[in-house]
């Protein structure tokens, strides 16, 4: 319900802000997100079938 109030309050009353640096900010923030999710795609990626294979080497040992 107060959200906005304190959107306001902190976007205006607080410190100036102004539509560009509201821009780089996010685009930062989505930067870093995505190349976190990148890295952890490129290892988990391998991570899990090279346990797929140690499993499937085990069990056929059995």
């Amino acid at each position: 319900m107060g959200g906005f109030r304190i959107v306001k309050t902190m976007g205006s009353k607080l410190t100036k802000l102004k539509p560009v640096g509201g821009f780089i900010a996010e685009t930062s923030g989505a930067i870093t997100l995505a190349s976190r999710i990148v890295w952890a795609w490129v290892f988990t990626i391998p991570a899990s079938a090279s346990i797929a294979a140690i499993t499937i080497v085990v069990m056929r040992l059995f």
